[in-house]
């Protein structure tokens, strides 16, 4: 019986700590931290007619490539560039079709098919640099830019090319309507990049710059707006203002290699032209400005209408001007057509007198007057802004009279010296009789009382 009792309660402690450890250590969902994300910039050519996957910018989580099967070496802890290649996927061909459009081998990691193409002659960029790993060993960043390649030449032989300007390479630029460009384009064969290890990359003659278009998530190629040299070299001349994208193809190279293809985008601005829009924008505000602290109701409806109409009226004259002076020739309106109500008038009249009648003793010290009199002026000082407020017309707050200072009355302190003296001579004298007494009187009768008690200390001691 003990031993039942002992087996017993050994269950009900093992019970009872499973519990506590369980609830310990159970994390809800909630508590997951979410997957690191990196945002990059992502593009995938597959031939010469264009992108695929034009250059965009996605953001891309640690967990995407195990969401759809593939596992990347990271564990979820970094960004793989397998998961940025499952978001390319994506992008192009959905997320309910993206698996089928590529292979990979789970033990190698390398590919057997790419955007949909079955093949494993392909290759992965990031920062224009091939990659050292496949990309389920290759952890990306937040502002990578990467390429997917499939490429063309069957020995993988596709060169990559750069646009070069002023012997920078670049991917952005703005240029002034009108400018001639003169474009380098250098390139260098993506099946000895690893081993040149920062090579020269060489001029690339016979290559096409084309215009591209862009459609859907992908872009295609326009025919050559001009082909390089022998030295690389071609020019091009933006005639008009906008945003236009350029990329470049193998037109008769060389070596007749086709070409990773570069991205640029040439913003074309016309600096006249936006001078011209500043101006606009400068002189229409100041003359809106016109009327922006006036309120409608304090004036005639005609008046406010014809201030208006002005306003419209030079407002067009800006929007209509050709340069910059005949912008800033266009006069302000004036405010002056400006008829004011009687509602307004009247409020104006009142503020005035109002400011008249406080005023009257603005300048004046309370002390300097008795009180008696300091209130009958305060008292007429509050009368007549009450009379200003309940006057009806102009006429009537005008006609209230300004409180009079006539009523006031000085009062005497006499605790100061000069003026208990009279603040003059003749006062000084007037009370100098009065002086002298009071020393007599103090002075006399002190001796006396002095001189007794002498004597009454000696008679009596």
């Amino acid at each position: 019986m003990k031993t039942k009792r002992f087996i017993s309660i050994l269950l009900a402690l093992c019970l009872g700590l499973g519990m506590v450890f369980a609830a310990g250590f159970s994390v809800s969902a909630e508590d997951t931290p979410a997957a690191p994300e990196v945002t990059v910039v992502i593009s995938a050519q597959i031939n010469a007619d264009g992108f695929i996957l034009a250059p965009q910018e996605i953001t891309v989580s640690a967990d995407l490539s195990e969401s759809l099967g593939f596992d990347d070496d990271f564990d979820g802890e970094e960004v793989s560039l397998l998961d940025a290649v499952v978001a390319a996927h994506i992008l192009v061909f959905g997320e309910e079709d993206a698996a089928d459009n590529f292979a990979m081998a789970a033990d190698t990691g390398f590919f057997s098919k790419l955007m949909g193409v079955a093949t494993n002659n392909v290759g992965f960029f990031v920062n224009d640099e091939v990659t050292d790993d496949v990309p389920l060993a290759e952890a990306i960043e937040d502002g990578d830019v990467i390429s997917l390649v499939v490429y063309q030449d069957s020995m993988g032989l596709d060169m990559r090319a750069w646009f070069v300007v002023d012997e920078e390479d670049v991917t952005a630029l703005t240029v002034d309507v009108g400018d001639t460009v003169e474009f380098l384009i250098r390139g260098l064969a993506a099946a000895g990049w690893g081993s040149y290890g920062g090579p020269a990359r060489p001029a690339v003659p016979g290559t096409g710059i084309v215009p591209v278009t862009l459609a859907g998530v992908g872009a295609t190629f326009g025919d050559p707006l001009a082909t390089t040299d022998e030295d690389g070299l071609a020019t091009i001349e933006f005639d008009a203002v906008g945003t236009f994208i350029l990329s470049a193809i193998d037109v008769d190279n060389e070596w007749d290699i086709p070409l990773i293809s570069p991205w640029l985008v040439v913003t074309v601005i016309d600096p006249v032209a936006i001078a011209l829009d500043a101006a606009k924008t400068t002189r229409i505000a100041a003359i809106n400005a016109v009327a922006a602290s006036l309120t409608e109701a304090d004036y005639t409806a005609e008046s406010w209408a014809a201030l208006q109409s002005a306003i419209t009226t030079a407002i067009a004259a800006v929007n209509a001007a050709a340069t910059v002076d005949a912008v800033n020739a266009v006069a302000l309106p004036s405010a002056d057509v400006l008829v004011t109500t009687a509602a307004a008038e009247l409020a104006a009249a009142k503020t005035v007198r109002i400011a008249a009648i406080n005023a009257v003793a603005a300048g004046l010290n309370q002390s300097n007057y008795t009180a008696a009199s300091w209130a009958a002026l305060q008292s007429a000082i509050t009368a007549a802004i009450t009379a200003v407020n309940a006057a009806a017309t102009v006429a009537a707050v005008n006609a209230v009279a300004l409180p009079s200072t006539g009523g006031l009355v000085e009062s005497t302190n006499f605790s100061d010296w000069s003026e208990w003296l009279g603040g003059t001579w003749l006062g000084f004298m007037a009370g100098l009789p009065t002086i002298l007494l009071q020393i007599i009187y103090y002075g006399l009768f002190g001796w006396l009382f002095w001189f007794a008690r002498i004597l009454f200390i000696v008679n009596f001691r």
